[in-house]
């Protein structure tokens, strides 16, 4: 199921859990017990999500035939996929999506300089094929990538929602619509670089992909080749 957000752009809701205990177990009860919790989010009105299930089936087939590091690794981003999807705090929203980019754009050894550069041509060589789609690709994330600074750094972003003039955000971000905008192609945008690396059976190594305009290894049109080989 967490990887249903990749398909459907809409969260994974718990609707209630069950519990239940033994009579010997060290909580307060009386002779065992049960017990159960209703999440209220889940009773909010949410727009449906409709599933096809051939998308989804290709995903989940995708994501069991990953090797076992590269699918306990991909467990990270889509939670935090998921949290960004059910998350109603813009500045919330905007940090669970930079960290699931970045998980997913990183690797153990990278410097901890130049992250939004390195993220930013990771994310377009990945993704795409020409030149020009990369460059659109790679300001999309630094657009993101920005965004989840100023929240980082305490700027509460619902408050540029309500009109108001919040501590510590500047530029373009001072306008709703420049946020709604980039949190609302994050939604598009992290699956999209999920799905790459599905398709490349693995996280890719960063450091070997081509700085050409050429075909990158998780692109479409790399896999539509390897299928006609």
């Amino acid at each position: 199921m967490q990887v249903f957000p990749v398909v459907t752009k809409a969260p994974v809701i718990r609707i209630a859990e069950w519990h239940t205990w033994p009579s010997d177990a060290p909580v307060v009860s009386l002779d065992g017990g049960y017990g159960w919790t209703q999440y209220p989010r889940a009773t909010q009105e949410l727009a449906r999500a409709r599933l096809d299930q051939a998308s989804v089936a290709a995903v989940v087939k995708g994501f069991l035939a990953l090797d076992p590091v590269s699918r306990n690794r991909l467990r990270l981003p889509l939670r935090r996929l998921n949290a960004f999807l059910l998350s109603e705090s813009l500045s919330d929203q905007a940090i669970e999506a930079g960290v699931a980019l970045e998980s997913l754009l990183s690797e153990p050894g990278d410097p901890k300089e130049g992250i939004a550069h390195r993220v930013a041509v990771r994310a377009a060589l990945l993704t795409e094929v020409e030149l020009g789609a990369r460059k659109s690709v790679s300001k999309r994330v630094r657009d993101l990538y920005g965004l989840r600074s100023v929240a980082a750094h305490g700027a509460d972003l619902d408050e540029v929602i309500r009109e108001r003039a919040p501590w510590g955000v500047e530029g373009r971000f001072r306008r709703p619509e420049a946020i709604r905008q980039v949190l609302d192609d994050a939604i598009e945008l992290i699956p999209t670089v999920v799905k790459a690396i599905l398709r490349l059976g693995s996280f890719p190594e960063y450091g070997s992909l081509d700085l050409r305009p050429d075909v990158p290894r998780g692109s479409d049109q790399a896999h539509e080749q390897g299928e006609q080989a």
